[in-house]
């Protein structure tokens, strides 16, 4: 099992927020299970994402089409930090 941590700057938490709940399903459809979302205190548009999976769905989805669509749709801006690591027990 890894994890994947995403960080990146949107125009707009609230209208990024409605697209990533509204995009859960495609994350589920390659079996990334959503963990936490956070916001900096100082930066409210300031966000990562932490969800876990398997290494190769998640290669997949950060990947996919998809994705990179949704993400402008939200407003994110820049180049996100991606960071995937395996999980130690």
């Amino acid at each position: 099992m890894s994890m994947l941590i995403i960080n990146h700057h949107v125009k707009d938490f609230s209208q990024w927020k409605v697209v990533f709940d509204s995009h859960h399903s495609v994350r589920e459809s390659f079996s990334l299970k959503d963990i936490y979302v956070t916001q900096d205190k100082s930066d409210p548009n300031n966000i990562s994402i932490i969800c876990e999976g398997e290494a190769n769905d998640i290669k997949a989805f950060m990947d996919s089409d998809d994705l990179k669509s949704t993400m402008e749709k939200a407003g994110v801006v820049g180049e996100p930090q991606v960071f995937v690591g395996d999980i130690m027990h």
